[in-house]
């Protein structure tokens, strides 16, 4: 068996069969086509290098078709046990008017989620590993033939089956080898993003126990073509909205996408709700996100972090921001929580 190393994970490669191993071996996808090779098709696995800052590379598993191949769709099986898969479905008309950006390549792609990592972690080494939970991406696939002309494959998931079914007018028009392209990205953050300008995001969390809050930390970039940008932090109890805690200072968002980190003020906790909020004080910026299975809810603010704040919370979206915090509990042990699957948008200034 043949390994493949992706950032500080491996890809476990034997003939047509793969193996993703992700945070440390805790979440694997286990993978076969429902195919005999020969003359006709030939398997190539390759890495490609990271993207963004925050991705660990690729892995490419590549089909390739020397002539017509008898059938339309890739079949395989797939075993994902421990992680939840999410859709990546089109952008609606609110989600373009909100300020959504989806990749070609994401748009109708999974994105794969560790199915536990969503609340309390024991320590702060396991929120540099899981981050905000997200394992991999599986891209919609594309086709390329020899003269360089290109179709995009769709991906089927349904259970442990795994369909990548073709157009049959493009494949038979095609000029062979025709080339099949599948990537699995070993990435932290969300595959598409949300930009505006004076919008926050939170989040809702309830840690195990007392203790005071650390940090929130947000994968983030600036708007293309935007000014200078500066977000902030703050926590609210969800049960009367008082302000729990804050950033004082504002942090500079970059051009790249990365982790932007808030340094909270040792504000108090115990165990009940809060809603955990980053927002964008001037300018725009992007909040890169996933979409789950939803709903979450959403509001609109004053644009400052009042005390008590005065939320109206609506039905929203299936957006999965990418933002995770941690706290220290009452015994000294730094909590990382995640604040995932029930997300809240914000809208107004932030002073």
């Amino acid at each position: 068996m043949e390994q493949f190393q992706i950032g500080t994970d491996l890809a476990e490669i034997e003939e047509t069969h793969i193996i993703l191993k992700r945070f440390d071996g805790d979440r694997t996808i286990d993978l076969e086509p429902k195919l005999i090779l020969g003359d006709d098709i030939k398997v190539n696995c390759f890495t490609l290098p990271p993207k963004n800052n925050g991705s660990l590379g690729s892995l490419e598993y590549e089909f390739v078709f020397y002539k017509r191949p008898p059938f339309n769709q890739l079949d395989l099986n797939i075993n994902y046990s421990g992680l939840n898969a999410y859709y990546q479905r089109p952008l609606t008309g609110k989600d373009i008017a909100e300020g959504c950006r989806m990749p070609d390549n994401v748009l109708g792609s999974y994105a794969f989620y560790h199915d536990t990592r969503k609340g309390l972690l024991n320590n702060r080494a396991d929120a540099e590993k899981y981050k905000c939970g997200k394992a991999f991406h599986l891209y919609r696939p594309s086709l390329i033939d020899a003269l360089g002309r290109t179709s995009w494959a769709s991906l089927l998931l349904n259970g442990n089956h795994l369909s990548i079914v073709f157009d049959p007018v493009w494949m038979d028009n095609a000029a062979y080898p025709v080339v099949l392209d599948p990537n699995f990205g070993y990435e932290s953050f969300g595959g598409s993003s949300v930009g505006n300008i004076n919008f926050a995001w939170g989040f809702q969390a309830t840690p195990a126990g007392a203790g005071t809050l650390d940090s929130i930390t947000a994968y983030m970039d600036r708007n293309p073509g935007g000014g200078s940008v500066a977000a902030k932090a703050a926590v609210y109890k969800d049960s009367d909205e008082s302000r729990i805690d804050f950033s004082s200072s504002a942090q500079n968002i970059v051009d790249a996408p990365s982790w932007n980190t808030f340094t909270l003020n040792s504000g108090s906790i115990t165990a009940v709700a809060y809603r955990l909020m980053v927002g964008v004080v001037t300018s725009g910026a992007d909040w890169y996100l996933d979409f789950n299975s939803g709903p979450s809810p959403n509001t609109s603010y004053s644009g400052t972090w009042d005390d008590p704040h005065g939320f109206s919370w609506s039905s929203s979206t299936d957006r999965d921001v990418s933002v995770y915090a941690t706290y220290t509990a009452a015994d000294g042990v730094s909590v990382p929580v995640m604040m995932h699957h029930y997300k809240q948008m914000a809208k107004g200034r932030i002073n």
